[in-house]
């Protein structure tokens, strides 16, 4: 009971631990850096030192990534590389890319941050409440469905099984995009769902390969973002990108990581407050909150 006690209050570390030297001898997979939050993120790290290559999926965001390096004031760099999480080529190739150029440039691979990441549904609400409509409550198709999924959890399994054999075994991080989304299912109606049963996804594989890992050395953790402000969220966002870029550098910095962070607000609440909420007390409340 004692142990039970300790291992559920112990502190986490929230401090990030690293020096710009340190840094400099250490890269990261970022995929979906693009834009919204992995195109912060990967400016963000690049910025305090690390090596980042950013998962693009075309020529021209791989062309805007690299302004991006060129514009700023980094320490580190950032390394476009072609990735589309859902073609098991292009993370092969992508691998290999990493492999080299971490071998040639004597760096320490330390974190692959799953981002990569498509609301179609939410494309959908943006497009009726343009019209002045509220979207219908159905749930949507299965091509919708599928493609979800196939980006947001097989996405995730495929990049993170091709790259943990290179991640450091003592310093190695795996860090997976969730949302506050993964806690509450419901609010937005049935025709949100596919991307909501996505995010909860995330929250099993993140238990599981953190559990799994655990052996190797390798620290798992889930970032839980509000509202943010991207593209993706025109209609909601609340808090600024940059807010779930500094929790992205404390779970790969953190000698103790937290299994989840909660970035962000939702509906003018600290998201995790709103999500302790909905995990902790009985459904037959929080239904009554939705």
């Amino acid at each position: 009971a004692v142990v039970l006690f300790f291992q559920i209050f112990k502190g986490r570390d929230t401090k990030s631990n690293l020096s710009e030297k340190d840094r400099g001898k250490l890269a990261v997979l970022v995929t979906g850096a693009s834009r919204g939050i992995g195109k912060t993120i990967a400016a963000h790290l690049s910025f305090v030192g690390y090596t980042v290559f950013g998962g693009v999926r075309s020529q021209s965001s791989y062309d805007e990534l690299l302004k991006t390096q060129e514009s700023g004031k980094a320490k580190g760099k950032i390394i476009p590389v072609m990735l589309d999480v859902t073609s098991s080529e292009d993370i092969a190739a992508a691998f290999k890319t990493c492999e080299k150029m971490c071998k040639e440039n004597n760096l320490n691979f330390v974190g692959i941050i799953n981002n990569a990441g498509i609301n179609l549904e939410g494309d959908g609400y943006k497009e009726a409440y343009a019209r002045g409509e509220a979207p219908e409550n159905i749930l949507a198709d299965d091509t919708v469905v599928m493609k979800v999924l196939d980006t947001n959890v097989a996405g995730c399994f495929r990049v993170t099984k091709t790259f943990v054999p290179l991640l450091d075994k003592e310093k190695g991080r795996i860090i997976l995009m969730g949302s506050y989304f993964g806690t509450i299912s419901g609010a937005l109606g049935l025709p949100h769902l596919a991307y909501e049963c996505s995010k909860f996804a995330l929250e099993g594989l993140a238990d599981g390969l953190r559990r799994g890992l655990k052996d190797k050395g390798i620290k798992v953790s889930l970032i839980k973002p509000g509202n943010i402000q991207t593209d993706m969220n025109s209609l909601g966002g609340e808090s600024p990108p940059i807010v779930v870029s500094h929790d992205i550098l404390t779970a790969l910095e953190a000698k103790r990581p937290s299994p989840r962070y909660y970035p962000g607000q939702v509906k003018g609440l600290p998201c995790k407050n709103i999500c302790d909420f909905f995990a902790l007390l009985p459904s037959w409340l929080t239904d009554t909150q939705i």
